[in-house]
């Protein structure tokens, strides 16, 4: 009996901690394979935001990946409609009755996509689902509520649904993936399977199968064979994991062409610490790799054009220290810019990490984001110098309008990126 007891508590203590999973960027994961084919999108009335409206479309700022799937869709009202149709070589037509405009379309990593007309923009970020027992699903053919902007300056909201068409890509059908979540990290399992296309995985067993059969062969030829032999899984390792000196010397142990060691400023922290810094779901060995120094071996070209010495270091700022909040997105992506208005204008500027994390509802703050929506948000609303800001950078991100921009002299915008 108390034993019976002390297991049910055991399971309510695991299902409560469930519900306090940190998570970095959004739980999707969407291949581009899937979204290829055609789109039904219904759109808001394009407006001109004034004042303190920055167009978000219900999105926290900076987004919240615990509500950003359902964020908006209540306050959604749908003024037109029409297709988009993507295409696998990255082109993308809009057919909006007999009018049909070109354009380009990209993916964001794995987790939405953003389509360019030559006069529209069309960002959003794939619809996800949470059951308790099934973990996160991606619904890649679905998406949440999502941001448009045109030329004129006009904003407004979207949503696309995608159709399905017999004659599209089956990998669609195969490679659709669902997170689920467990205590220590994200795993991935299939949900769905074609019963008219085999999965990579199928290949690649018989890819393997027939390797071996042609080996076999060669040997009853007369040949040599050697059976091929099975790959050792790594060892896995919990968030709680901090002797970094194990994993170095795992590293180090082989031939490469570059060696890791441990950062005395990281000594303290756990694998899930650095996993929350990094703003990622990587595993946890990624993260450890991550936070390693590579020292890779230059290949051998004549440089006899070049000055003797020469250092960036010596033109460009040092390095900023993100601290505790998963920003690393923002920290290059700004650093990046420094750098090259300093090449290009040669003008030294520290822009402010804290601005674009505190305002922009495309990332999610400090627990992570992508430099390509950085560098969006930098082009539609600009980024302003750290002194200019009316804080530093906190290390987390706080509660945007703070700060009184309307008498900042001076902002940055980014003209292309990709």
């Amino acid at each position: 009996m108390i034993f019976r007891r002390m297991k049910v508590q055991l399971v309510a203590i695991l299902l409560f901690s469930f519900g306090f999973l940190a998570r970095s960027d959004l739980p999707v994961h969407c291949l581009k394979s899937q979204e290829i084919g055609t789109w039904n999108i219904e759109l808001s009335a394009p407006y001109i935001p004034k004042g303190d409206d920055n167009a978000s479309c219900g999105h926290k700022s900076p987004d919240d990946p615990n509500t950003s799937n359902e964020d908006g869709l209540d306050d959604f009202v749908a003024n037109t409609k029409f297709q988009i149709r993507l295409y696998s070589n990255t082109t993308a037509e809009k057919i909006d009755g007999a009018t049909i405009t070109k354009g380009n379309w990209t993916m964001i990593y794995d987790q939405g996509f953003d389509i360019v007309f030559e006069n529209e923009r069309f960002t959003n970020n794939f619809y996800y689902s949470w059951g308790l027992f099934s973990g996160y699903s991606s619904e890649c053919g679905k998406t949440a509520v999502g941001w448009y902007a045109n030329t004129k300056g006009e904003r407004a909201c979207w949503t696309g649904e995608k159709e399905a068409s017999d004659d599209e890509d089956l990998v669609n059908q195969v490679t659709e993936m669902t997170f689920v979540v467990q205590p220590e990290e994200y795993r991935v399992s299939k949900r769905k399977h074609s019963q008219k296309a085999s999965s990579s995985l199928e290949s690649q067993g018989r890819a393997s199968n027939a390797k071996k059969r042609t080996l076999r062969s060669e040997a009853a030829s007369g040949g040599e064979f050697e059976e091929p032999q099975v790959q050792k899984r790594a060892t896995k390792y919990n968030k709680d994991f901090n002797n970094h000196k194990e994993i170095v010397d795992k590293l180090n142990n082989g031939k490469r062409s570059w060696r890791a060691k441990v950062y005395p400023e990281y000594e303290s922290k756990t694998l899930g610490d650095l996993n929350k810094m990094a703003g990622r779901k990587a595993t946890l060995m990624e993260s450890m790799k991550n936070s390693a120094s590579f020292i890779q071996k230059s290949a051998q070209s004549d440089v006899s054009d070049l000055p003797k010495e020469w250092s960036w270091a010596d033109q460009l700022g040092g390095y900023k220290e993100q601290g505790g909040c998963g920003s690393c997105f923002l920290v290059a992506t700004l650093q990046m810019l420094e750098a090259r208005l300093k090449i290009k204008y040669n003008e030294s500027v520290t822009l402010s990490i804290q601005y674009p994390l505190d305002c922009s509802y495309y990332n999610q703050g400090c627990d992570g984001g992508y430099p390509y929506l950085a560098e969006l948000w930098a082009s539609q609303y600009g980024l302003v110098s750290e002194d200019s800001y009316c804080k530093p950078y906190t290390e987390k991100h706080g509660t945007c309008g703070e700060c009184d921009l309307s008498q900042v002299d001076k902002m940055y915008k980014v003209e292309s990126f990709r």
